[in-house]
């Protein structure tokens, strides 16, 4: 994905061209091989090549400068190359490997010496012409002298901040980075290249620089130590490919993912489980044929900033954002452009809670070498703020990415390699000694089943700002745990309604008192009377469908009631024959899929499997609704409709998939997506009940 190193110079490929004349046929072919891995960044192969070369000719100033690049680039620890760039220079006639001097300076830097690191730079400096073969190498030599000063500004003038590195239980002997803290700070998530805890990626070594690809994970914060749980695999993560976190929104429902596809896409789920299965790309504007690695969205989901390559930014790696159009699509990306965007890299934007404060990481020629970590602020004129370096001890010399913090602007979560680090790159906790954000005030609890079970679906948080009279927000608390969290301004008043299934078991206004800086409020809601029973089963007749009996009516004679005239939400018994089988889900706004852990579901899926034994073949039909209430999020009711039928299909031929059954025993003779139910009449929520029963996936198996 994103190994953020330094770009090659342009004048890297200037040592492949010497003539082979005078070398042994087995010296040829070694120097090709490692000259190629080189070339095309294959840094572990190259490695290997160099070490046999240098054994077998250990005074070669040309085997040993290009030794020193292999490490360079192919290193986190920049001073495993200084080595062999100081030999080279030492073997080497005058003025033929100069270049070692660049070298030199950005890894002494890079390791924190700066005096060698200037005494270098100033050592290649008179070898540039003004010829304009040597203007990219001229620039990139002033840009390292003006970071080396910036460097030094920097730690003169370091800030007393406490930095911490969060320890073994998180970090690794490999790289670990991009750390999302959730709103509550109780879920970390972040990327790592270590050794899976079962082997699984023991033998998928990525080529680019001999290290297990990137995969997500998640950690819990144990609620009565305040310590960090041991991290678990987020179950999209793939062994053979790059799969990285890159962002969460406020409420830890919307995920956000880079996949490296194509030449790396952003992906995202909406799925409220922690099994983030149901992966979707971006699309529209935001993916592209170029390379777009990092995410993040605003509190209120009306704004998205990501980052890509495409042409016509304003350097390598730039800045953009989107905006939610009425129709929930997203609007054309726009460069954020200057002061934000330079001729350099930028990366991993984070926009606080507050929707004005975003944290971004940059190359640009305010940093302390390689990335920085820089905020900046929306004025009310949309223009944004000059960007502020963070300062040491924040950043150092070496890149310092993915910056985040916790709501109350108290704490920073970020990436780095430093020497009390257990692998390339650690994750690292910063507390804060300045507010950068804006005020804002949360109100976060839990909805806490008095089953002592998961909560079910269907769960939904409506917020109405009564003060400023701006659009409702929704919110869905997490499943494992009933947590829920909400984003609300100072000096404002609130109604708040809980409903489930459509409709209202809880509501309450409260009001955000005006002068402060963060304000914290916690609403546990104990849910004694609301009957969460789960998941809904119902039989659907079928012509082989035997009657059930009853009991007795009132003339004492045997009453027979078909499996159709059952109340429709009661949870029924499929039929003991195994010629067909019904499930049925209802949900609630905005969601799709089926509960693969419910006993129903389960059920089901035991009846299908009976159906297929019997008959070798099982016969589908799924009907989906979506009610007549607006939806944002898949622009219109049919794509939602659309979408239930589809996932409903996909769970289930995964589901068999699992039980090792072939899908071409399952044939689909039926998908019917439809919209139901009253005329929209804007009363989503007075009428909450009514368009309830019009969403729902209903599934034969026959």
């Amino acid at each position: 994905m994103r190994k953020l190193t330094f770009a090659r110079s342009s004048f890297l490929v200037l040592f492949f061209v010497s003539a082979f004349a005078g070398f042994g046929q087995s010296e040829t072919r070694l120097i090709k091989s490692a000259r190629k891995s080189l070339s095309s960044a294959d840094y572990t192969v190259a490695k290997e090549k160099y070490s046999q070369l240098n054994q077998l000719y250990p005074n070669n100033p040309d085997y040993l400068f290009e030794a020193g690049l292999a490490y360079y680039y192919g290193s986190a620890n920049k001073s495993e190359c200084i080595e062999f760039f100081e030999q080279s220079l030492k073997y080497a006639t005058k003025d033929t490997l100069v270049e070692a001097y660049y070298y030199l300076g950005k890894a002494y830097q890079s390791e924190g010496n700066h005096s060698q690191a200037l005494l270098n730079y100033e050592k290649y400096k008179p070898f540039l012409s003004d010829k304009k073969s040597t203007t990219e190498v001229r620039k990139e030599v002033e840009y390292a002298i003006e970071t080396y000063k910036n460097a030094e500004r920097e730690l003169t003038n370091s800030r007393n901040l406490i930095v911490k590195n969060l320890g073994p239980n998180i970090n690794s002997a490999y790289g670990d980075y991009t750390p999302v803290i959730s709103l509550d700070q109780t879920a970390l998530f972040f990327t790592s290249r270590r050794l899976r805890a079962d082997s699984s990626n023991l033998n998928h070594i990525s080529s680019m620089d001999g290290m297990h690809f990137e995969d997500a994970y998640v950690s819990y914060k144990d609620p009565k130590t305040g310590e960090w749980l041991s991290p678990q695999l987020l179950d999209f993560s793939k062994p053979d490919r790059h799969d990285a976190v890159i962002g969460v929104s406020a409420d830890n429902q919307v995920f956000f993912v880079f996949i490296d596809k194509q030449k790396g896409d952003i992906y995202f789920s909406e799925n409220p489980t922690i099994k983030y299965a149901e992966l979707e790309s971006l699309g529209s504007d935001i993916n592209s044929s170029h390379r777009e690695t990092h995410a993040t969205m605003s509190a209120d989901g009306r704004y998205l900033y990501f980052v890509s390559n495409r042409p016509g930014g304003v350097g390598g790696r730039d800045i953009y954002r989107c905006v939610r159009l009425p129709d929930g699509k997203w609007s054309k990306a726009q460069n954020l452009g200057a002061p934000v965007n330079t001729e350099y890299d930028e990366e991993a934007p984070f926009l606080h809670p507050d929707g004005k404060t975003l944290f971004f990481s940059s190359k640009n020629r305010k940093t302390m070498g390689g990335f920085d970590i820089f905020f900046t602020q929306i004025q009310p004129d949309g223009t944004w703020a000059e960007p502020q370096n963070m300062g040491h001890p924040i950043n150092t010399p070496g890149d310092d990415v993915f910056f985040s913090t916790s709501a109350d602007g108290k704490m920073g979560y970020f990436a780095s390699a430093r020497e009390d680090g257990y692998g390339e790159k650690d994750l690292y906790m910063v507390v804060l000694d300045t507010m950068h954000s804006e005020p804002i005030a949360i109100c976060k609890g839990f909805i806490i089943n008095d089953e002592d079970k998961e909560l079910p679906e269907g769960v939904v948080i409506w917020v109405n700002d009564l003060t400023h009279g701006e659009g409702k927000l929704d919110y869905r608390p997490r499943l494992r745990d009933g947590g829920y969290v909400m984003i609300l301004s100072p000096c404002a008043e609130y109604q708040i309604e809980y409903m489930f299934n459509a409709e209202i078991f809880h509501n309450q206004t409260i009001k955000v008192p005006c002068e402060v800086d963060y304000h914290e409020r916690n609403e546990p809601i104990m849910l004694v009377d609301v009957p969460f029973d789960g998941e809904k089963l119902i039989a659907i007749a079928e012509e082989k469908q035997p009657v059930t009996k009853q009991g007795t009516g009132k003339e004492g004679q045997i009453k027979e009631k078909t499996a159709t005239e059952e109340k429709v939400g009661e949870p029924v018994s499929t039929s003991t024959a195994v010629e067909t089988a019904a499930y049925q889900r209802f949900y609630g706004y905005n969601q799709k899929g089926v509960k693969v852990e419910a006993k129903e579901y389960k059920q089901f899926m035991k009846q299908i499997e009976k159906i297929i034994n019997l008959n070798g073949t099982v016969i589908l039909e799924i009907e989906a609704s979506a009610s007549t209430v607006p939806t944002q999020t898949y622009v219109t009711n049919e794509n939602l409709a659309q979408k239930r039928v589809e996932t409903a299909k996909e769970m289930i031929l995964q589901s068999l998939k699992s039980k090792g059954i072939d899908e071409s025993k399952v044939q689909i003779t039926k998908e019917k997506a439809l919209v139901s139910g009253p005329p929209y009449n804007n009363d989503a929520r007075s009428n909450a009940a009514v368009y309830g029963k019009y969403q729902y996936v209903k599934i034969l198996a026959k």
